[in-house]
């Protein structure tokens, strides 16, 4: 039977969830480990603390789906939970790897640098478990790959950080590669198709008989990766499709059914009116915080139906479905692949964008921007 080393499967887990590059700070505690990087197709990004080594993974991951990176126990590991918190907040799969202490170190509870010196070397973890959807310290060989391959399937099924702590000692250990032959499952478990079926229906029925049906893609959008088929039903039914802060840089505005950003009271007119009109709403990702919101404002129709599609559930109404979204776009697509809907969408007849008096030609200067500001397009006037 195969043997690989521990810290070898771990990066040989990683490479399969398509990261190619790892994040991270060397430090004591895992500099072992980083040996092993380029040993399996990684390349090692070095950082010049761990704070940047957060946000490097979280942009990275954003882009490729996942991320990683290294830092050591105690202090290098503390200086990491600002972007940590922020990746769990947004919805950024990307796994903290912990170069831990010896096993009998921590089993003896010996005074360590970089631990509190009272012989607690789990506490760090438990900061850890209040921002990410799962932890483990690996310091037992024989129980690594299956405790690797829970955490990371929990990280991308949940789409949030995750934690994973290596003793020193344990990443050279050798153990079963067998695990390997079997992949981690990366995408969401099929929804119930009787369920799906339901929804499906319910969805068409409401948007068949609306007068100004209208699409808002969301930051959920962009987090849960649902921007193809969200393209993909946009084209398809032609209904206007607006954005929101979130969302922003995740829709094409350059489709002829972009309508605008929805920021609450600081939603541009034309696009305020077109909002106060609409009567159905298939809301993709929907993020109602403060920022999003324009401080918990909205300019949507008070008496439209709200259609919110969420990774996990779908809500219709006041009505809660257990289907996750990227599932149930699918069987919608299809279904108005199949069966269009009858009635044609409202053409985008507003300017999505501010007005603005100027010419292509003209030169950007500073009385412009200052101009445009005094005006009240960017800046309130007193």
């Amino acid at each position: 039977m195969a043997q690989i080393k521990v810290g070898d499967y771990l990066f040989r887990r990683l490479h399969e969830l398509g990261i190619r590059s790892i994040f991270g700070v060397p430090g004591d505690y895992e500099l072992a480990l980083l040996d092993l990087v380029t040993n399996n197709s990684l390349s090692w990004k070095g950082n010049p603390n761990e704070l940047v080594a957060s946000y490097a993974a979280d942009g990275y991951a954003r882009v490729n789906g996942a991320g990683a990176f290294v830092t050591t126990f105690g202090p290098g590991e503390l200086s990491a939970y600002c972007g940590m918190a922020g990746q769990y907040a947004e919805y950024v799969p990307v796994v903290h790897i912990v170069g831990y202490p010896a096993v009998d170190a921590v089993r003896a509870k010996r005074i360590m640098h970089h631990s509190l010196g009272d012989g607690r070397f789990g506490m760090y973890q438990d900061m850890a478990k209040n921002i990410t959807v799962a932890t483990a310290v690996i310091d037992y060989a024989p129980s690594a790959a299956v405790e690797i391959d829970r955490v990371l399937a929990t990280m991308m099924r949940e789409s949030r950080p995750v934690y994973i702590g290596l003793s020193v000692d344990i990443a050279y250990e050798v153990i079963n590669a067998e695990g390997l032959d079997v992949p981690i499952p990366t995408g969401l478990q099929p929804n119930d198709p009787a369920l799906e079926r339901k929804v499906i229906d319910e969805i068409r029925k409401l948007i068949d008989n609306a007068e100004k049906p209208a699409i808002i893609v969301d930051g959920g959008a962009v987090r849960h990766r649902v921007l193809g088929e969200t393209h993909e039903l946009i084209e398809l039914t032609k209904l206007p499709a607006f954005t929101t802060a979130m969302g922003k840089g995740g829709l094409d505005e350059t489709m002829p059914e972009f309508a605008g950003v929805h920021s609450g009271a600081g939603t541009l007119p034309d696009v305020k009116k077109a909002l106060e009109s609409v009567d159905v709403v298939i809301w993709i990702g929907n993020y109602p915080s403060d920022f999003n919101t324009g401080e918990f404002t909205t300019v949507v129709n008070k008496e439209a139906t709200i259609i919110d599609l969420q990774r996990f559930d779908i809500w219709i109404g006041k009505k809660q479905y257990q289907v996750s979204m990227k599932h149930l776009l699918h069987g919608l697509i299809k279904s108005i692949s199949s069966n269009p809907i009858a009635k044609a969408a409202e053409e985008v007849t507003w300017s999505p964008y501010p007005k603005f008096d100027f010419q292509p030609d003209d030169i950007l200067k500073q009385d412009f921007l200052w101009g445009v500001g005094a005006k009240g397009h960017i800046l309130r006037t007193s």
